[in-house]
């Protein structure tokens, strides 16, 4: 469980209220989806193959801050929220 926790939805504590969320999608699969139940509150992390493009999802929980790697080198940082990304596949 933890392959699919910290490397395939990339859930990883960074800091007292701070996560970095790096999900690497691959191999046969076409969708993972993780949840962590910090002290803070739910961090989530969750990516799905469709139409030739990768759709990620991100969960952050109140009062936290998250900084999300996407396999194709953007970075993000993102307060408390529900945040949705896309690349090719």
């Amino acid at each position: 469980m933890e392959w699919l926790f910290s490397t395939m939805c990339g859930i990883n504590v960074a800091g007292e209220n701070r996560f970095m969320i790096a999900p690497r999608p691959g191999g046969s699969l076409n969708f993972a989806e993780a949840e962590y139940n910090s002290v803070f509150g739910m961090v989530k992390s969750r990516w799905e193959k469709k139409d030739g493009k990768i759709c990620y999802t991100v969960s952050v929980p109140c009062n936290c801050e998250a900084e999300v790697r996407l396999p194709d080198g953007q970075v993000k940082t993102v307060g408390a929220g529900e945040y949705s990304f896309e690349t090719e596949c």
